[in-house]
């Protein structure tokens, strides 16, 4: 039997409500952090936490490993050592034959243009390599520094290569399944209650 809760006349499976409250405190978490500028590798490890904020199904594959030791881990074939390849992504998710590299920045801080040569980087080499995924690059920063930078993101590839300000990110990745929690486990609560079989009667004797 599959236990459902009726929440504002929809049914919503208990995995799929423990899903969105994961979904919720990871949000809330990374929305602290943002605003109170937590060092890069702390959201990176937040981020790599939860691929659910790049979408359903997207699973972790590397936090700051080479290029190289992602390509082999993801079945790519390289015939001779590259420095290139040496250089560590930040984050990088697979679902099915799509691939997302990540690069971000410490929230306080503005993209630049060594950042923006980074994930160009990353993209065009896991790109390269893997053949058999689609791969596309997200670079998200506070916002952009200089004119300088604004031009090379307008120039990036729109679907291969997108930049997002941190704020443009958290508002993207909010929970979708908007429930009151407070009346959602009142709800769950008393449904659950009603499922189970009657106390039976104090016996005085």
């Amino acid at each position: 039997m599959r236990l459902e809760i009726l929440v504002h006349g929809n049914h919503y499976g208990i995995a799929q409500i423990l899903e969105y409250w994961r979904h919720l405190y990871g949000w809330n978490h990374l929305q602290y952090q943002v605003e109170h500028s937590f060092l890069e590798t702390k959201v990176q490890n937040h981020l790599f936490k939860h691929p659910e904020f790049f979408g359903y199904g997207w699973e972790p594959v590397a936090k700051n490993q080479s290029l190289q030791t992602v390509i082999e881990k993801l079945d790519g074939k390289i015939d001779r050592h590259r420095k290139e390849l040496q250089t560590s992504a930040d984050l990088v998710f697979r679902k099915g034959n799509q691939l997302i590299v990540v690069e971000i920045m410490r929230p306080s801080l503005r993209a630049d243009m060594d950042h923006l040569a980074r994930i160009q980087l990353y993209h065009n080499y896991l790109d390269g390599f893997l053949k058999t995924y689609n791969v596309r690059g997200i670079f998200i920063a506070k916002e952009a520094l200089d004119p300088g930078v604004s031009i090379g993101l307008s120039k990036l590839p729109k679907i291969d290569i997108q930049f997002l300000t941190w704020h443009q990110f958290i508002e993207r990745t909010r929970p979708e399944l908007k429930l009151d929690v407070i009346w959602l486990i009142d709800s769950a609560v008393n449904q659950i209650a009603g499922l189970l079989p009657p106390a039976p009667e104090p016996s005085f004797s």
